[in-house]
């Protein structure tokens, strides 16, 4: 399973989590998970995976 930022919430499901914010006093982030599998990787794969993560200051994942 990965997950990922909520970018699809409806009015409904962002007015119960900002209300949830009210009540707590925290910020919440929403994700959404996503079931896909890890890809199997060579180790040059790997590498150029980590070399693209590195320019791009993000994380990449290879799944199926």
């Amino acid at each position: 399973m990965l997950c990922s930022v909520a970018t699809k919430l409806g009015d409904q499901d962002l007015a119960r989590i900002q209300a949830l914010e009210r009540e707590t006093g925290l910020t919440v982030v929403a994700f959404a998970r996503h079931p896909v599998e890890p890809a199997a990787v060579t180790s040059d794969q790997v590498d150029a995976i980590k070399g693209l993560e590195e320019e791009l200051g993000m994380a990449l994942v290879a799944v199926k």
